[in-house]
C-alpha cells in the first residue's frame, strides 16, 4: 500500500527537523567546543524544545554519533567517486586524501570529535552498527586501491608491511597534520602556515618513501590535484558540501 500525501509530508518534515537539529549541533561543536554541548544548549541554538529533540535523539551521544554517521555517508559517497575515476592507483590515493580537504574544517571535525569509543558506546546499538559498517566500507575502498597498485606493480610492499598497514600509515599522516589545527599546540604555532599544503607534501613524501610509483619526480602531481577538482570533486559539488558543513559562513569552492 502506497503512502498517502499526508504521510509523505510528515516524513519529509521529520527529516528536515532532524537535519536542523544536526546543523545546530555542528554549530555548537565548532563555535563553542564539545564541553559546551548538551541537549539544553542544542535546544537553545536549534529553537526546538528538549522533548522534540529527545523524540529524534534520546541522548546527546546519539546526536554526536548521528553527526559522525552523516559525515561517513558523505565520505563513502566521495570515495566511490574516486573509485570510478580512471586514474593510476597513486593518483586515486591522493584523491582519497583530498576528501579530507573537501570536508575541512567543520565536517571533518564533526567526525573526529565524536569517534571516541566512550561516545560511541553510549549511543544505541543500531547507531553503533551503522557507523561501524560505514567505516568498514570506506576502509575496503581504500584497501582496494592499495591492492590494485600491488597487482599492477606500482607498489612492492616492504617486507612485513601489509596493505592495511599502508592504509593506517596514510590515514594517520592525514589526521596527524589536519588534526593539529585545533590541537593544544596548533600546527600554526609550530611554523606551518598552511595545514592542507603541509598534508599534501607529507603524504607525497610518505608514498615516495615506500616507492609507490609513479614517484613524485616521475609524475606531475600538482596536475593530478588540479584534475581531482575538475573531474572527481568539481566546484559545484565542493560548494554544496561546504554549505552543509558551514551554513552561516559559505566558503568558496577550491
Amino acid at each position: 500500500m502506497s503512502e498517502t500525501p499526508a504521510t509523505l509530508r510528515r516524513t519529509r518534515e521529520a527529516g528536515q527537523r532532524r537535519d536542523e537539529i544536526l546543523t545546530a549541533a555542528r554549530k555548537i561543536l565548532h563555535g563553542e567546543g564539545v564541553g559546551a554541548f548538551s541537549i539544553q544548549r542544542l535546544s537553545d541554538v536549534s529553537e526546538f524544545s528538549r522533548p522534540t529533540i529527545y523524540k529524534y535523539f534520546p541522548t546527546k551521544e546519539e546526536v554526536l554519533v548521528a553527526l559522525a554517521i552523516d559525515v561517513m555517508h558523505l565520505r563513502c559517497a566521495l570515495i566511490k567517486r574516486v573509485d570510478a575515476w580512471g586514474a593510476r592507483p597513486r593518483e586515486r590515493m591522493l584523491a582519497v586524501a583530498e576528501i579530507n580537504v573537501v570536508l575541512f574544517p567543520h565536517l571533518y571535525g564533526s567526525l573526529f570529535l565524536v569517534l571516541a569509543r566512550n561516545v560511541q558506546q553510549a549511543a544505541s546499538a543500531e547507531a553503533q552498527e551503522r557507523l561501524k559498517a560505514l567505516v568498514a566500507d570506506f576502509h575496503l575502498l581504500r584497501l582496494a586501491i592499495v591492492e590494485e597498485a600491488v597487482a599492477d606493480g606500482d607498489l612492492v610492499l616492504p617486507s612485513g608491511l601489509s596493505p592495511t598497514e599502508v592504509i593506517h600509515l596514510f590515514a594517520t599522516t592525514i589526521t596527524g597534520v589536519l588534526g593539529l589545527v585545533d590541537y593544544a599546540l596548533p600546527i600554526q604555532d609550530l611554523g606551518v602556515d598552511d595545514a592542507i599544503a603541509s598534508m599534501r607534501r607529507v603524504v607525497r613524501t610518505q608514498l615516495d618513501a615506500i616507492a609507490w610509483r609513479p614517484l613524485s619526480k616521475e609524475w606531475d602531481y600538482e596536475g593530478s590535484v588540479k584534475r581531482i577538482y575538475e573531474e572527481v570533486f568539481p566546484p559545484e559539488l565542493v560548494w554544496e558540501i561546504r554549505k552543509k558543513g558551514e551554513p552561516d559562513i559559505l566558503q568558496p569552492a577550491l
